[in-house]
């Protein structure tokens, strides 16, 4: 008993925020599928109902399909749900077809990532902080990775108390 309260992981990180705090920003997290095999876009916008090509009415999803840019549009969804179907479709598609996803903060970085041969970038929609309650309430919680509070950059505060 002694031991573990002497132990330095003993104490646990709770941050808390106000989410409406005008310095805080809500951030998507985007995706990159490496080794993108077959027409993934494609094949995502015949699997998932109330998605088009194009931009228009509903979720814009700007992507880059090995070097040339194009958008998505979801309707009837709420962004979570968007997300969350995006994010369901990659991980079924890479388990069949091959490839790998990863996860990027970043608008600059995501694009020149996007210039790796074979690569297909998924920039994932603004949660407005209007919306985030909303949005939970009607489709649940929102899936892995989905946005971030504030800059990657600024998550220095994460690292140093992993080290514990």
């Amino acid at each position: 008993m002694a031991e573990r309260l002497a132990h330095p992981a003993r104490f646990e990180l709770v941050e808390i925020n106000n989410v409406h705090e005008e310095s805080l920003e809500i951030e998507p997290i985007h995706r990159i599928v490496f080794e993108a095999q077959g027409d993934l876009v494609g094949a995502f916008v015949e699997a998932s109902d109330g998605a088009a090509l194009g931009e228009g009415e509903g979720d814009t999803i700007r992507y880059i399909d090995r070097g040339v840019p194009g958008a998505l549009t979801i309707s009837g969804r709420t962004v979570g749900e968007t997300i969350d179907l995006l994010q369901e479709f990659l991980d079924a598609y890479v388990t069949a077809q091959g490839g790998e996803i990863d996860y990027i903060h970043g608008d600059t970085e995501l694009a020149e990532l996007a210039r790796t041969a074979g690569s297909i970038a998924f920039f994932m929609p603004q949660i407005a902080k209007s919306d985030l309650f909303t949005s939970v309430s009607r489709g649940g919680v929102f899936p892995k990775k989905s946005c971030s509070m504030g800059e990657g950059a600024d998550k220095r505060h994460y690292l140093e108390c992993k080290a514990i």
